[in-house]
């Protein structure tokens, strides 16, 4: 194995972990807008007063 197949294995190994942190990212910030939008419905509607 060359110096160079080296350096070429180990820049597609930098690429494969850099897709696959902005893949956490992505799962990360759709839960977090999802929680965020949940618990903004659950704030509003605990404000409704019923009357019952």
């Amino acid at each position: 194995m060359s110096y160079q197949d080296i350096l070429d294995e180990k820049d597609e190994s930098v690429k494969n972990a850099r897709k696959f942190v902005n893949f956490l990212k992505g799962k990360f910030f759709k839960l977090r807008d999802k929680k965020q939008q949940t618990s903004a419905f659950d704030h509003s509607f605990k404000r409704i007063k019923r009357p019952f």
